[in-house]
């Protein structure tokens, strides 16, 4: 049981959601001075991605705790070390909100304080933690390699700002798929560190405390007006913390240096692969080059589950001129149901392109599995130490189906003894289940872990096992390696009409399964019977990989690329 047993999930996404466009309201109708140039379009654009965690971490510790309470399994949280700080960037500050056990358990205790009834003093003894961010964003030392780069990036941006390309992208490895190096742009820009100025943060945070006190929260159930007050000094401590510096005191700096970069530069497109969320030098760039008529065109990075998508639909999406889906059919999978936010999307091109990168997966050679030396790699997905936002299943329920995935590896391991299995293992979480389980064999290699890229391993295993549908998913049945998955069950919910079609039809190939007892029995059709397994997949991978994540080539991509925008274009001003 978990606080989606209690609460409606949906409705508290569309209620975080009107709480985001709230703060930012409020903010923009302060008229801060940093943002003069900026109207209401604009700031959402620059500062939603930061709100947009802060509020989502924000409502779902509030629900987990108040759900805890109403079942009377309230416990105190641990005390983690650590202090509020403000981060330099918007990526640094996002990581740590959905990483940091300071941060999270800090929140966790302090809406418990105020939640709980019971008035029961309780003292907490202070733990240090690992740093999960020191694996995320290790510190990379100085090497003649690393300098060289440097500098040819260095040189890069020089050409680049001197030839003043028409199409501009941010740096990634899927642009260079893509877009010659001439085209290319790393947005790095640091300025000088600047002290903190309280006295716009502390405007900030009256705001988000007005917007919270106004906010409708009858979905909560009743709150004192005391215990609303104290919440909403939480909501914009968190809310003021997760604005980086570079948006704020840096922001000036920043917008100064892009509007003389881009002043006699003709931009026509500017390109994302990775988003614009991430990175607030490439947003404001972006957001300059717009207002002198600029496309913005973002390309989907990755493609796996056919869900409404709502964490894009509430963020970027509704500020671009083109999104392109790894997809070759069009669908609204991108739209939702919220009637909202598809008005904000009317003027958005949907495109279904493909996926340049799943064309350069190189296929394996089909062969028999022997069941007396079989090896499986299994690329879990995340489980989070916290939940990242209310798009996210619970941690309870991940956790439960990490545990049936398990029951699932003991049968495999009982009924072929001699299997080998390779574990790539996601993220930090602490008390994974796998990993306890097989501690001895983990030391012996009759389990072991990796780290390398799936699609590095897929010529190395006989089968590949996935816990959900993902980009991995996508990966893996593109090298045509055996694929199964062991599909969480909650997850289908979720998902659209026409995903549902697919699924069922994996489901009646073998390819995915909901319980242990199904997953044996696909296992076993892959050792008996690899032709029958083969052709039953081929039909509904076909009609997943047209939905979702379709290999096409990078001239088949451009090609159509060019001739979609060019219609666009045409038809804009005629």
């Amino acid at each position: 049981m978990d606080w989606t047993d209690y609460y409606n999930r949906e409705l508290a996404i569309k209620n975080a959601n009107e709480l985001i466009d709230r703060v930012i309201l409020e903010i923009f109708k302060k008229g801060l001075p940093i943002y003069k140039n900026y109207d209401l379009n604009e700031l959402a654009f620059l500062l939603r991605a930061p709100i947009f965690t802060a509020v989502n971490i924000f409502i779902e510790r509030l629900l987990r705790i108040s759900c805890r309470i109403k079942a009377k399994t309230d416990a105190n949280y641990p005390k983690a070390a650590g202090k509020w700080q403000y981060f330099e960037n918007t990526s640094k500050a996002i990581l740590n909100y959905y990483h940091d056990y300071f941060i999270n358990y800090s929140i966790m205790n302090d809406i418990r304080a105020i939640l709980n009834d019971s008035h029961i003093p309780f003292e907490l003894r202070e733990i240090e933690f690992p740093r999960p961010l020191d694996r995320l964003l290790p510190k990379k030392s100085f090497t003649l390699k690393t300098f060289a780069r440097k500098m040819i990036a260095y040189f890069n941006n020089v050409y680049v700002c001197m030839t003043k390309p028409k199409i501009v992208g941010e740096y990634s490895g899927w642009m260079k798929q893509i877009f010659p190096f001439s085209r290319i742009l790393r947005f790095n820009f640091q300025g000088n560190q600047d002290e903190i100025n309280h006295i716009i943060r502390q405007q900030i945070r009256e705001c988000c405390e007005r917007v919270f006190l106004s906010w409708d929260k009858t979905f909560l159930g009743g709150l004192t007006q005391e215990k609303e007050r104290e919440l909403s000094k939480i909501f914009a401590n968190l809310i003021d913390h997760v604005l980086p510096i570079s948006i704020i005191e840096g922001f000036k700096a920043r917008y100064d240096f892009y509007e003389s970069q881009i002043n006699n530069w003709k931009i026509e497109e500017v390109h994302s692969f990775t988003g614009y969320s991430w990175n607030e030098n490439f947003r404001i760039f972006a957001l300059l080059a717009k207002r002198k008529g600029a496309l913005l065109i973002c390309h989907m990075h990755g493609g796996g589950e056919i869900c409404t998508q709502s964490r894009l639909m509430h963020n970027e999406l509704q500020f671009l001129d083109y999104y392109l889906t790894w997809a070759k059919i069009n669908s609204d999978w991108i739209k939702g149901e919220d009637a909202i936010y598809r008005r904000k999307l009317d003027d958005l091109k949907i495109l279904s392109l493909g996926s340049t990168y799943l064309s350069s997966i190189k296929k394996v050679a089909l062969r028999p599995v022997d069941p007396k030396k079989m090896t499986i790699l299994y690329p879990s997905s995340p489980l989070w130490d916290f939940v990242p936002d209310l798009d996210e299943r619970s941690k309870e329920k991940k956790y439960q189906h990490r545990v049936n995935v398990l029951k699932l590896l003991k049968e495999i391991r009982r009924t072929y003894p001699n299997t080998k299995i390779i574990y790539k293992y996601l993220w930090t979480y602490v008390n994974d289940p796998i990993k306890k389980y097989f501690a001895q064999e983990l030391e012996n290699g009759t389990v072991a872990l990796t780290d390398k890229a799936p699609s590095t391993l897929f010529d190395k295993v006989d089968i590949v096992l996935w816990d959900a549908i993902s980009t991995g998913f996508a990966e893996s049945v593109q090298s045509e390696v055996p694929t199964l998955v062991f599909h969480p069950q909650a997850e289908f919910d979720c998902v659209i009409p026409l995903g549902k079609e697919i699924y069922q039809e994996l489901r009646e190939s073998g390819v995915i399964f909901y319980d242990v007892e199904s997953g044996l029995r696909s296992f076993n059709k892959v050792i008996n019977d690899m032709p029958g397994f083969i052709k039953a997949r081929k039909a509904p991978i076909r009609k997943f990989q047209e939905a979702r994540a379709y290999p096409v080539t990078r001239e088949e991509l451009v090609k159509n690329m060019e001739v979609a925008i060019l219609e666009r274009k045409k038809n804009k001003y005629e």
